[in-house]
Protein backbone atom coordinates (compact mmCIF):
# COMPACT_ATOMS: atom_id res chain seq x y z
CA UNK A 1 0.00 0.00 0.00
CA UNK A 2 1.38 3.43 -0.81
CA UNK A 3 2.06 5.99 1.84
CA UNK A 4 0.40 8.78 2.68
CA UNK A 5 1.06 11.88 3.83
CA UNK A 6 -2.51 12.30 5.63
CA UNK A 7 -1.81 9.37 7.73
CA UNK A 8 -1.23 9.70 11.94
CA UNK A 9 -2.02 13.46 11.21
CA UNK A 10 -2.47 16.00 14.41
CA UNK A 11 -3.07 19.08 13.80
CA UNK A 12 -2.55 21.58 16.75
CA UNK A 13 -4.83 23.97 18.10
CA UNK A 14 -4.48 27.68 17.28
CA UNK A 15 -2.70 28.96 20.38
CA UNK A 16 0.23 26.86 19.32
CA UNK A 17 0.16 27.58 15.58
CA UNK A 18 2.72 30.22 16.42
CA UNK A 19 5.38 26.81 16.95
CA UNK A 20 4.03 25.90 13.55
CA UNK A 21 4.53 22.24 15.13
CA UNK A 22 4.60 19.63 11.86
CA UNK A 23 1.91 17.32 11.36
CA UNK A 24 3.51 13.63 12.81
CA UNK A 25 2.85 11.03 9.87
CA UNK A 26 3.24 7.48 10.15
CA UNK A 27 2.47 3.77 8.33
CA UNK A 28 0.22 2.32 10.50
CA UNK A 29 -1.42 3.98 13.72
CA UNK A 30 0.46 2.25 16.68
CA UNK A 31 -0.22 3.06 20.22
CA UNK A 32 3.60 3.12 20.94
CA UNK A 33 3.36 5.96 18.87
CA UNK A 34 0.52 8.09 20.42
CA UNK A 35 2.05 7.43 23.59
CA UNK A 36 5.42 8.77 22.24
CA UNK A 37 3.46 11.97 20.70
CA UNK A 38 1.12 12.32 23.86
CA UNK A 39 1.80 16.13 24.30
CA UNK A 40 0.55 16.78 20.77
CA UNK A 41 -2.06 14.60 21.45
CA UNK A 42 -2.80 16.64 24.85
CA UNK A 43 -3.44 19.73 22.63
CA UNK A 44 -4.58 18.08 18.90
CA UNK A 45 -8.25 19.29 17.80
CA UNK A 46 -8.00 16.02 14.84
CA UNK A 47 -6.46 13.12 14.26
CA UNK A 48 -6.71 11.28 11.18
CA UNK A 49 -4.57 7.64 11.36
CA UNK A 50 -4.68 4.80 9.28
CA UNK A 51 -6.00 1.77 11.02
CA UNK A 52 -6.15 -2.27 9.45
CA UNK A 53 -9.15 -4.37 10.37
CA UNK A 54 -7.19 -7.48 9.88
CA UNK A 55 -3.69 -7.77 10.54
CA UNK A 56 -1.44 -6.52 7.34
CA UNK A 57 1.71 -6.21 9.08
CA UNK A 58 2.90 -8.17 12.21
CA UNK A 59 2.52 -6.79 15.48
CA UNK A 60 0.71 -3.47 14.33
CA UNK A 61 -2.39 -2.75 16.19
CA UNK A 62 -5.98 -3.93 14.93
CA UNK A 63 -9.00 -1.00 14.71
CA UNK A 64 -10.25 -1.92 18.16
CA UNK A 65 -6.97 -1.45 20.17
CA UNK A 66 -6.58 2.18 18.75
CA UNK A 67 -9.73 2.71 18.70
CA UNK A 68 -9.96 2.20 22.51
CA UNK A 69 -6.82 3.93 23.28
CA UNK A 70 -7.96 7.07 21.52
CA UNK A 71 -11.13 7.06 23.43
CA UNK A 72 -10.03 6.72 26.67
CA UNK A 73 -8.09 10.03 25.69
CA UNK A 74 -10.57 12.15 24.95
CA UNK A 75 -11.17 11.63 21.30
CA UNK A 76 -14.58 10.58 19.72
CA UNK A 77 -14.09 8.76 16.45
CA UNK A 78 -16.23 10.27 13.71
CA UNK A 79 -15.89 8.18 10.18
CA UNK A 80 -13.85 6.18 8.13
CA UNK A 81 -12.44 7.31 5.04
CA UNK A 82 -9.95 5.83 2.13
CA UNK A 83 -11.11 2.46 2.76
CA UNK A 84 -9.40 -0.53 1.04
CA UNK A 85 -10.96 -3.58 0.41
CA UNK A 86 -9.40 -7.19 -0.24
CA UNK A 87 -10.29 -9.22 -3.42
CA UNK A 88 -10.30 -13.17 -2.91
CA UNK A 89 -8.84 -15.03 -6.24
CA UNK A 90 -10.54 -15.96 -8.80
CA UNK A 91 -12.98 -13.19 -8.31
CA UNK A 92 -12.49 -9.72 -10.05
CA UNK A 93 -15.01 -6.83 -10.47
CA UNK A 94 -12.65 -4.08 -11.90
CA UNK A 95 -14.44 -2.10 -8.91
CA UNK A 96 -12.83 -2.64 -5.37
CA UNK A 97 -16.21 -1.84 -3.79
CA UNK A 98 -18.72 -3.69 -5.89
CA UNK A 99 -19.56 -6.97 -3.90
CA UNK A 100 -15.98 -6.80 -2.06
CA UNK A 101 -16.57 -6.55 1.05
CA UNK A 102 -13.34 -7.45 2.96
CA UNK A 103 -12.43 -4.25 4.34
CA UNK A 104 -8.50 -4.63 5.00
CA UNK A 105 -7.47 -0.63 6.30
CA UNK A 106 -9.04 3.18 6.27
CA UNK A 107 -7.74 6.07 7.65
CA UNK A 108 -10.17 6.79 10.83
CA UNK A 109 -10.69 10.40 12.27
CA UNK A 110 -11.56 11.35 15.36
CA UNK A 111 -12.37 14.77 17.08
CA UNK A 112 -12.73 15.84 20.19
CA UNK A 113 -16.00 14.77 21.99
CA UNK A 114 -18.57 17.52 20.35
CA UNK A 115 -20.70 16.65 23.57
CA UNK A 116 -18.14 17.91 25.98
CA UNK A 117 -17.25 21.61 24.08
CA UNK A 118 -16.45 23.44 27.34
CA UNK A 119 -13.01 21.62 27.59
CA UNK A 120 -12.21 23.71 24.36
CA UNK A 121 -11.77 27.55 23.64
CA UNK A 122 -13.83 29.23 21.55
CA UNK A 123 -11.18 29.76 18.88
CA UNK A 124 -10.30 26.10 19.52
CA UNK A 125 -14.37 25.23 18.62
CA UNK A 126 -14.09 27.12 15.57
CA UNK A 127 -10.70 25.91 14.16
CA UNK A 128 -12.46 22.04 14.82
CA UNK A 129 -15.40 23.59 12.28
CA UNK A 130 -12.69 24.25 9.88
CA UNK A 131 -10.83 21.46 9.92
CA UNK A 132 -13.92 19.41 9.49
CA UNK A 133 -15.29 21.49 6.54
CA UNK A 134 -12.57 21.85 4.93
CA UNK A 135 -10.65 18.62 5.16
CA UNK A 136 -13.49 16.19 5.71
CA UNK A 137 -17.03 17.81 4.21
CA UNK A 138 -18.55 16.93 7.28
CA UNK A 139 -20.94 19.90 7.58
CA UNK A 140 -22.56 18.52 10.24
CA UNK A 141 -19.94 18.49 12.42
CA UNK A 142 -18.57 21.77 11.81
CA UNK A 143 -22.29 23.23 12.57
CA UNK A 144 -22.19 21.66 15.71
CA UNK A 145 -19.10 23.09 16.82
CA UNK A 146 -19.51 27.02 15.13
CA UNK A 147 -22.98 26.23 17.15
CA UNK A 148 -21.02 25.41 20.36
CA UNK A 149 -18.87 28.65 19.98
CA UNK A 150 -21.58 30.83 19.60
CA UNK A 151 -23.61 29.70 22.93
CA UNK A 152 -20.61 30.74 24.60
CA UNK A 153 -19.62 33.84 22.83
CA UNK A 154 -23.32 34.87 21.70
CA UNK A 155 -22.11 34.63 17.98
CA UNK A 156 -23.76 33.79 14.71
CA UNK A 157 -21.45 31.69 12.89
CA UNK A 158 -23.31 28.84 12.95
CA UNK A 159 -27.06 30.03 12.40
CA UNK A 160 -24.88 32.03 8.82
CA UNK A 161 -22.77 29.33 8.01
CA UNK A 162 -26.59 26.72 8.43
CA UNK A 163 -27.64 29.21 6.75
CA UNK A 164 -25.37 29.00 3.66
CA UNK A 165 -25.62 25.20 3.79
CA UNK A 166 -29.25 25.15 2.91
CA UNK A 167 -29.27 27.23 0.04
CA UNK A 168 -27.04 25.33 -1.82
Amino acid sequence: MPASPTHGLLIPPPERSKARQPPIGYRLASTDVFTGASKALDTALVIQTEVSFVELYEGAPLFGEVDTWLRRRGFWFHTLTDLLSLSFQPLRTGDPDRGLNQRLSADAIYTRDPSKPDGLSVEQLRMTAVLMHDLFRSFDMAYRWLAAADARDGGDLGARYLGRLTQL
